[in-house]
């Protein structure tokens, strides 16, 4: 409740600055008479009207009329009509120019150029249920989502997985517990059978299985699957 009220007065007070300057730029061309406390007090009981659902913008505006009428005893038209409609344009300038130096660069960045797809005869796809030993289908692999270069794949650890073991056995027990698409790089949880990791696309982890530690790297993903490469191979998990 307090950070509401302390939004809508922050609010109020820049709409009333905005407006206030609006109206003396207005005035000072046209050279009419006026005071300030007039132009401030005008200036505020517009933008609170104008805080009004629906109908408040044209109570605003026909309160301002009188207001400003009252406070530079100019004519109603066109003085003080010209002042009302301008005033607003130049309020709804400030607010895009305040607006456009918050967001900052919005231009899409060069430095990082998608990565082609990786030129491999068969995907090695890990289905439950599946004998390890079964050939799988050959067929062209679909892009995989761009994502910055991959860090190298560290020097092999004595502690490694034993070699007797291959890795189609070795991530037999891995799954995917979840996937974060529609960003630059996908990030993706990957259980290795022991223990969670979460890898962004490109980025390389020291995983624990059953069978000792192993580097596994997170290539992105495509087709609702999840591409790893372990050992220089490249492994497919479904989720």
């Amino acid at each position: 409740m307090i950070e509401q009220v302390l939004g809508l007065a922050i609010g109020f007070s820049i709409r009333t600055a905005f407006l206030t300057l609006a109206f003396w730029v207005m005035i000072k061309f046209q050279d009419l008479e006026w005071n300030f406390p007039g132009l401030l007090g005008s200036a505020a009981l517009g933008t609170g009207l104008d805080m009004i659902p629906f109908v408040g913008h044209y109570l605003a505006v026909i309160t301002l009329w009188l207001c400003l009428k009252k406070a530079t005893n100019g004519d109603l038209f066109p003085d003080i009509a010209f002042t009302v409609a301008v005033g607003y344009a130049l309020v709804f300038c400030m607010n895009l120019f305040v607006l456009g130096s918050l967001m900052g660069n919005l231009r899409p960045s060069h430095k990082h150029a998608a990565l082609a797809p990786p030129e491999k005869e068969a995907v090695a796809v890990n289905e439950p249920g599946k004998p390890p030993g079964k050939p799988l289908e050959v067929k062209e692999p679909p892009p995989v989502v761009a994502a910055p270069a991959p860090d190298p794949l560290p020097a092999p650890q004595p502690s490694s997985a034993p070699a007797a073991k291959s890795v189609r056995e070795i991530v037999r027990n891995f799954s995917v517990r979840g996937i974060i698409e529609g960003i630059e790089r996908p990030v993706g949880t990957i259980n290795s059978g022991l223990k969670n990791y979460s890898l962004m696309a490109g980025e390389t982890r020291s995983m624990e299985t059953k069978d000792g530690r192993i580097a596994v790297r997170f290539d992105g993903v495509r087709d609702h699957q999840a591409v790893l490469t372990i050992s220089g191979e490249q492994i497919a998990l479904t989720y």
